[in-house]
């Protein structure tokens, strides 16, 4: 009897869960000994919010406290007695003494036994992991589920809920080891097993086939629309003509000055002593107020920018500091027999000094050199020539923006300093090859300037 619930116990499951389960199942199943066990295991296992479980449930419950029941045996004194025959009743004193004795004693109460299951045991495997049906990615790695193989391709390790096929990463077939032994054989129920193995697989790519295609499509239709249209979609920030290079070279002295205006203003809101900002008290509401120069600085940089629109609006194209110059033309003059030039009747126009010696070339200004060089003590003056020492600090703020030379001074360095300043950076990291000397009072080299930060704005970076 108890066989045939087992067996009906693991078909039932099997149909639930839509797989094959195994007997170990059924086997854990009646070894329970409570039935809110019973209950909270298929529960776990099973959707608690289907009908068809919660009936199966009640027969299962049902059923394990009938097959659990236990059957009525007989005492032993009942035994001997049967065997023996009748025997002399004990006198009615004695019963009334073994009465009281019966009633003075108090039966122990029986506390509950608490069944442990180590999660590292048959039971424990059963109890936490649940196989799904179909083919699913798992990242278990064998300990929840069946090792099935390894991947020979990519090394996947590929579990019984993953199943036999292609490997999810790869592509490369998987399966166990008599499958791959039956794959080997060019035989009709190889070939069968290889297009079972294949046939999700194959519909799978070719959703994903579909769905790369469609994204190409729309990408080469959104590009030509972009192409039809001639819409123009970028923008160059040039910043350094913007905000750095107030003293550009194609700007007039008049407008130079504005701008260097503007650029003083804003290096005194941004630098400027704290003497200078103003601060409400605010006594009603017990508040100090600051007052922020984000608002004037604002104001100042959107004046520099239409400005500098303007001026670039009503330039020619030879003042234009975007203009690029087409490349020179050869025109050979026609000379006159007798040699001698002949004037020209057409008024030439009067051009001033200014626009006949420009040279007016890309490449010569990203090449021009302004000479400025700053002096500094050894052993930082090498340190940072060699890009060790990647930042420098001054008290002074500049704006001045690529080549800056550097100088020794004639200062001769310590030795014990020029050791612990190396230790310093090696402790930093620094692999770069440390100077073997450091000379002073001499031209070392150059060095670009990226920035110039506040201690503030540096401390976030």
């Amino acid at each position: 009897m108890v066989d045939n619930f087992k067996l009906w116990c693991r078909n039932e499951i099997s149909k639930l869960l839509g797989t094959d389960v195994g007997q170990e199942f059924s086997n854990y199943l009646f070894s329970i000994e409570s039935e809110a066990d019973v209950r909270e295991y298929l529960f776990q296992l099973l959707d608690p919010d289907d009908g068809k479980v919660k009936q199966f449930v009640e027969e299962i419950c049902l059923n394990w406290q009938i097959l659990k029941k236990p059957k009525p045996q007989k005492n032993e004194k009942q035994k001997e007695r049967s065997a023996v025959g009748p025997q002399k009743s004990a006198s009615d004193g004695e019963i009334k003494k073994q009465t009281v004795n019966v009633k003075g004693e108090q039966s122990p109460i029986k506390k509950k036994s608490s069944h442990f299951v180590s999660l590292y045991s048959d039971e424990g495997q059963a109890r936490t992991s649940v196989r799904l049906p179909g083919r699913h990615p798992c990242e278990c790695l064998g300990q929840k589920h069946k090792l099935v193989n390894n991947c020979l391709q990519c090394g996947r390790i590929v579990c019984e809920q993953e199943g036999s096929g292609p490997c999810y990463f790869c592509g490369e077939i998987v399966c166990t080891t008599e499958e791959r032994e039956l794959l080997t054989k060019n035989s009709k129920r190889s070939q069968k097993m290889k297009e079972k193995l294949l046939d999700s697989w194959n519909v799978k790519a070719n959703e994903d086939e579909e769905l790369k295609s469609r994204k190409a499509t729309e990408l080469k239709d959104r590009l030509l629309e972009y192409d039809r249209t001639s819409v123009r979609r970028t923008k160059v920030i040039d910043d350094e003509s913007d905000y750095f290079a107030t003293d550009s070279k194609w700007l007039s002295k008049k407008e130079r000055k504005i701008l260097k205006d503007k650029e003083s203003k804003l290096q005194q809101l941004k630098h400027g002593s704290r003497r200078d900002k103003k601060v409400t008290l605010d006594f009603a509401g017990r508040k100090v107020i600051e007052e922020q120069a984000t608002e004037k600085m604002n104001e100042i940089y959107k004046s520099a920018e239409e400005f500098l629109e303007s001026t670039l609006g009503h330039n020619d194209g030879s003042n234009h500091p975007r203009y690029v110059a087409e490349p020179p033309v050869y025109i050979e003059d026609d000379q006159p027999a007798s040699g001698k030039k002949q004037k020209s009747t057409k008024p030439k126009a009067k051009e001033s000094s200014r626009n006949t010696l420009r040279i007016q070339d890309k490449e010569l200004l990203e090449m021009t050199d302004e000479g400025k060089c700053l002096s500094m003590h050894q052993p930082w003056a090498s340190l940072l020539v060699c890009g060790i020492k990647r930042a420098e600090g001054r008290s002074w703020y500049t704006t001045h923006r690529g080549r800056l030379w550097i100088a020794a001074t004639a200062k001769q360095p310590d030795q014990e300093n020029l050791k612990q300043m190396e230790a310093y950076y090696r402790a930093l990291g620094e692999k770069s090859r440390f100077p073997e000397y450091y000379p002073s009072g001499c031209l070392l080299g150059c060095v670009d300037i990226v920035d110039c930060l506040s201690q503030e704005e540096y401390n976030e970076q």
